[in-house]
């Protein structure tokens, strides 16, 4: 098998050389840019088979250790022998797929450079994806410039990130002249309104060195300990076993550990000068770092498109005087960390203050470009976006500290159950102390901040410009302490600042809002929740049901115990009911000029405050029998909310429930959001005069063969063995019956899923896109053009199959695609009418 692996080898040698003779001579005017063939094809070959040669290796090794050390009955050098066959054909398989999907990856990566966007096309062997990618979104560019690629092929890898994008958007692979490259991104980002003059150095650091030793040979020594307890477990059997075999095979276990340590302490070495040639240059309009000994990596940040800014201090950080700075750029997600910095409060306060001076880029073209779109059909009329300008309140500065009383009211009111369980009080005595002493709140010219300082400290700063939605809460505590708390938005943080317990003032409303350009002014429509116990019941149909079966399976158990749920039942629905009359009465949407204003709540009220350009996507429920149902708000912005289970992303929204005539209001309020809001618009959609909700300008559906393929061999497989275990019981006389029962539990199965694809559709209409689904629920998810961020279209291998494909469309402030159109056969033609219509 060893010939086999050296003929694959010899080639994939040959077929490079050809590959590569082929493209030098090629025509070099193309219009989209290629990889370099020899980093791309020839050495990311060798690079990818050396790590599966070394993976490999170390699996044949373990095994023949594992095999010695339990002592099997087949010999060391027989089972070395036979795992050295294998790994021979398993090197040989390797080398040839891995080579063929780096040929077929090659031979699809593209790249296009246009005056306003980026464009990277490519795939593999059974997938194929096309990325669009708007100038004016770029938040972070990375030039990276490996050791071997570029200086033995020149060749290195530029990664640009997004707004709306968890990950690198666009990656330029194994490019030659890539510092060229790097600096035509900058010339074309400059052109689409960014300063990047870099021109002014306003600071200059890096990491500081004991900083930096603490933070590498911590991760050493970790390693080390873990390696210890592996080696040397607690239970003495499995001790005395491990220290015989190491005495037995002790040159083995001596020369395998040696490497490793070796491995590790090289590892780590590099990893120490890498971080300790960082270095961060803050410009007037640019943020620029550079780090790395062998591998070089530079990067710039355009202060246009920051949101805000944190500053952190651990217990071991504030001894050294040592700080982390993060920033973070529009969309949850986007944070870089700028780690162990002396003067890091000096550095975060110049992010704001530059973040202040300068427009952000997105934004202003979403309020400055008046949008025409054009329509695909003639008779469609064109629609134009409304241009919003909103004056923020500049002057106005304060600062809020935490209430006493308010903050120990919670503690007042449960003071009996904190005098029996003793230690649960001095707790609360000790929380409550630290977070109304160790707590500020300012609101500053340009920003929103928060400070915590007790052992660690922690500054967390909002750019006014960047703030996405103001939340004013009250619950009856408040009402009885004068005070209130106000909840901020922002379009890039994945956390969010909290005046908590703040007093409240005749006009701190009015004065916080201001610093949002949210003012007084005229209602142009209201929407109220309809709320009744018809309504209830349809809004909550799948949970009735459950209750009449809980209740079915009480009342055969025995007549008393039904009865007793019954009642039960009843008395907690009418205490529901006469509660949510009340609370549903309070709950209502108004629209302004520029904002709306939602509010809701009985003992605990919420008021939330958002521009129109903030609103990324409105989602509709339609109940079950009714005309009525419940609007969601998504907001720019998201919040990271940790679990047991790491961090889960959530998008900023609120909804309002029981709306009446559900099916013309999403459209309406689409209207608003796009054109603006006016008496004109609104009393057209109340008079039914432009209702255009059931009339797309294009529509299209999912294929049900990309489901069925997953679904119906799981329904035959479980068809086919019911009947031969029937015959096989000898119940062939009952082989009729089987049949029609095995058809209807498939009709059974496969309806539902045919019934619920078929009610997804997705259409486009001049000024937006949306999605239909839901049977018995009717859903529908919209999202303007102007909301759009970029999008991109790809095929899976089943989507090759079919012949279809997806399209992901992604919103600002967002880190997963907001609207993802899945297995539609029209999907390039889909693809480019929403390409042409989003700015």
């Amino acid at each position: 098998m060893l010939f086999v692996l050296i003929g694959v080898l010899l080639a994939v040698c040959f077929h490079s050389y050809l590959s590569y003779s082929k493209s030098s001579s090629s025509n070099d005017n193309q219009e989209f840019l290629k990889p370099d063939i020899k980093t791309f094809l020839f050495y990311g070959f060798i690079r990818s088979f050396f790590l599966i040669t070394v993976l490999l290796v170390a699996i044949h090794i373990a095994l023949s250790l594992v095999m010695v050390y339990f002592e099997t009955s087949m010999s060391g050098g027989t089972a070395t022998g036979l795992s050295t066959k294998y790994l021979w054909s398993l090197l040989s398989l390797s080398a040839l797929f891995l080579y063929i999907s780096l040929v077929v990856k090659y031979k699809k990566e593209k790249y296009y450079f246009y005056d306003d966007k980026l464009i990277h096309k490519g795939g593999g062997l059974l997938s194929d994806f096309t990325i669009e990618l708007n100038i004016k979104n770029i938040t972070h560019v990375t030039m990276m410039l490996p050791f071997i690629e570029h200086n033995l092929f020149g060749a290195g890898f530029i990664k640009i990130e997004s707004a709306g994008a968890l990950k690198a958007e666009i990656y330029l692979r194994a490019i030659v002249n890539t510092e060229e490259i790097y600096e035509n991104i900058i010339k074309t980002m400059q052109n689409n309104g960014f300063q990047l003059k870099r021109e002014e150095l306003v600071a200059k650091e890096r990491p500081h060195p004991l900083a930096v030793f603490f933070e590498v040979f911590a991760g050493f020594f970790g390693s080390l300990a873990f390696m210890a307890y592996v080696l040397f477990p607690e239970k003495g059997e499995s001790r005395a076993s491990i220290w015989k075999f190491v005495s037995e095979h002790s040159f083995l276990f001596i020369g395998g550990l040696g490497l490793v340590l070796f491995g590790l302490l090289i590892f780590f070495f590099f990893r120490f000068l890498d971080l300790r040639k960082r270095i961060y240059a803050l410009y007037e309009d640019t943020i620029t770092y550079s780090e790395g000994f062998l591998n070089k990596n530079y990067s710039f940040i355009p202060i246009e498109n920051l949101t805000d800014s944190t500053v952190m201090q651990s217990i071991p950080s504030r001894i050294f005087g040592l700080y982390d700075v993060k920033v973070s750029c529009q969309g949850s997600g986007q944070e870089i960390l700028f780690k162990n910095m002396g003067n890091g409060e000096a550095f975060s306060k110049n992010v704001t203050d530059l973040m202040s001076k300068i427009n952000p880029i997105i934004k202003a073209e979403v309020q400055e470009v008046q949008e025409v779109i054009p329509a695909v059909k003639d008779d469609v009329p064109e629609v134009k976006a409304a241009i919003r300008k909103v004056e923020l309140d500049r002057e106005y500065t304060d600062e809020f500290r935490m209430e006493a009383l308010r903050t120990w009211m919670p503690a007042l009111l449960s003071l009996p159950l904190l005098i029996v369980i003793i230690p649960l009080g001095i707790l609360a005595i000790i929380r409550n102390i630290i977070i109304i002493s160790c707590n500020v709140f300012r609101v500053k010219a340009d920003t929103i901040e928060h400070t915590f300082k007790f052992l660690a400290k922690k500054t967390k700063e909002f750019s006014i410009d960047k703030v996405t939605g103001i939340i004013i809460k009250e619950n009856f505590m408040d009402k009885w302490c004068k005070t209130c708390s106000i909840l901020f938005w922002s379009i890039g943080a994945g956390e969010n600042i909290a005046f908590s317990n703040i007093k409240k003032t005749e006009q701190l409303r009015e004065k916080i809002l201001a610093k949002k350009g949210i003012i007084e002014q005229n209602a142009l429509h209201t929407i109220n929740s309809a709320y009744s116990f018809g309504n209830m019941i349809k809004a909550n149909i799948y949970l009735y049901v459950i209750y009449a079966c809980l209740l079915s399976v009480a009342f055969i158990l025995s007549t008393s115990i039904g009865l007793l749920s019954l009642a039960i039942l009843v008395v907690c629905n009418i205490i529901s009911f006469i509660y949510r009359v009340i609370y549903y009465k309070r709950s209502k949407i108004v629209f302004y000029e520029n904002h709306v204003h939602f509010k809701r709540g009985l003992f605990f009220v919420e008021e939330y405050f958002v521009h129109y350009d903030d609103i990324k996507d409105i989602l509709t429920i339609k109940y079950p029998l009714s005309t009525k149902g419940s609007v969601k708000f998504n907001v720019a912005g998201e919040l990271a909310v940790k679990t047991q289970y790491g961090a889960h992303i959530v998008s900023n929204s609120f909804t309002i429930r029981f709306v009446d005539n559900i099916k013309a209001l999403d459209e309406l309020l689409d209207a608003i959001f796009y054109r603006g809001a006016s008496e004109k618009i609104i009393n057209r959609f109340k008079n039914n005069m432009e209702d255009t909700s059931s009339k797309p300008e294009y529509s299209t559906k999912q294929c049900l063969s990309n489901h069925l393929i997953f679904v119906l061999p799981i329904v035959i497989l479980i068809d086919v063995v019911t009947i031969m275990f029937a015959q096989w019981l000898s119940y062939g006389a009952a082989l009729q019956g089987i049949l029609v029962v095995m058809f209807a539990f498939s009709a059974i199965v496969l309806g539902p899923v045919i019934i619920v694809i078929k009610a997804v559709s997705y259409n486009i209409q001049p000024y937006r896109i949306y999605k239909r689904s839901g049977v018995i629920f009717k859903k529908q998810m919209s999202i303007t053009f102007n909301k759009v961020d970029f999008i991109n279209f790809s095929q899976g291998p089943i989507n090759k199959i079919f012949n279809n494909g997806n399209i992901t469309i992604n919103t600002t402030g967002s880190s997963k695609p907001e609207l993802t159109i899945k297995n539609i056969k029209d999907f390039k033609k889909f693809y480019e009418i929403v390409k042409g219509r989003y700015k």
